[in-house]
């Protein structure tokens, strides 16, 4: 049986994104795969999980808190999230926090994403995380250092966007960057997982 669970990695998952980034960067069509990613993010404020646990260990926990408390059922869960207003909140084994609401997919009805100021997660504009997930697939592609070069190149390329004249107007990119390279535990994903959460 495929797992009912609906979470965008792309959207949610800070170590998928960088491991997955730094792969396109090594393939020819890397660029095009990356492009295809970057629509899956959207244009709203985004919860990141940083923490330490892979995707799989993310399904499997939530999937073995619903059958603790008897909601893996998929009438069971559509009713107890109706009855909490649409979604409800569970805490995950490392300690961050996860809302559970009703997924549109009739097969992927458990829709799971970090909480709002749940530990592990910051919370980042989706542009600005766009500009930095392009900025270091281009970084690491070509070579070249993190800059306002860079992330104009990556803008204008990979976004659509119109360059911008100054670092500061860049802040919130620079700050996912940091996000993304810097507070990561190494994550232990297999190729094979990659490969499914690819767009």
């Amino acid at each position: 049986m495929d797992s009912p669970i609906l979470f965008n990695a792309w959207k949610h998952h800070g170590a998928f994104i960088r491991e997955t980034a730094l792969e396109y960067a090594g393939i020819s069509d890397g660029g095009e795969l990356l492009r295809k990613g970057l629509l899956m993010i959207g244009a709203s404020v985004i919860d990141l999980y940083l923490g330490g646990m892979a995707i799989a260990e993310i399904e499997e926990s939530a999937i073995a808190i619903l059958r603790d408390r008897g909601l893996l059922a998929r009438e069971s869960y559509r009713k107890h999230a109706e009855l909490n207003g649409g979604y409800f909140l569970f805490d995950f084994p490392d300690g961050s926090r996860w809302t559970f609401r009703t997924g549109l997919p009739e097969d992927k009805y458990i829709h799971i994403h970090p909480a709002r100021r749940s530990p592990f997660t910051a919370r980042v504009k989706a542009q600005s995380l766009k500009t930095a997930i392009a900025a270091l697939f281009l970084s690491a592609r070509d070579g070249d250092a993190l800059s306002l070069e860079v992330a104009n190149r990556a803008r204008t390329e990979m976004l659509g966007l119109p360059p911008v004249g100054d670092a500061e107007s860049l802040k919130g990119a620079w700050r996912a960057a940091d996000l993304l390279r810097s507070r990561l535990k190494p994550e232990k994903e297999t190729s094979l997982r990659l490969r499914r959460q690819r767009p």
